[in-house]
């Protein structure tokens, strides 16, 4: 899905989806690409697993856009060649991520020197976690359960991730 105004998404599944080919480098959100300022996407009791891309294997939410995810499943999805994200990838100025009562488990970023084996939030974008999991997230440099440069965690559990050649293990701040 490629939003770029309002998305809701509700009780939904999104399995083996891949943005992997496109001749824009960028190759964003193996499930959802969010976008631009206006790009509003809510998503509840939803799962992401075995989805592809090159940033954010999932997903991607980036310039301006906000994402908003509540007791949803973000599983078992990875980047290819060069990206960052296994899970979630979200940059660009005024781009925002919040994870509610949801499991960021098992992704990786593994291709080149991927960053944020479950969630890479770089350049402008901002990610809150609150009462949320990341677990067994694996990244080729930083960042095992994620990369962070700026946000929030409120009770929320990360454990088990890895930052294969890099730092920050749990999260890279």
């Amino acid at each position: 899905i490629y939003n770029a105004s309002g998305l809701s998404v509700t009780d939904s599944t999104f399995d083996g989806n891949r943005a992997v080919d496109g001749t824009f480098s960028f190759d964003g959100g193996g499930a959802i690409f969010n976008t631009t300022i206006g790009g509003q996407a809510d998503v509840a009791t939803s799962l992401f697993t075995n989805n592809e891309a090159r940033n954010g294997g999932a997903i991607a939410n980036f310039n301006a856009a906000d994402m908003t995810l509540r007791n949803s499943d973000v599983v078992a999805n990875r980047t290819a060649a060069f990206g960052n994200g296994g899970g979630i990838f979200n940059a660009g100025s005024g781009a925002a991520v919040t994870l509610v009562d949801s499991r960021v488990n098992d992704n990786e970023a593994l291709t080149g020197f991927g960053k944020g084996g479950g969630v890479y939030s770089g350049e402008g974008g901002v990610l809150t976690l609150e009462n949320t999991q990341l677990l067994r997230n694996l990244a080729f440099s930083d960042g095992g359960g994620a990369v962070a440069l700026e946000g929030r965690i409120a009770n929320s559990q990360v454990d088990d991730n890895r930052a294969e050649n890099g730092d920050g293990g749990g999260i890279y701040h």
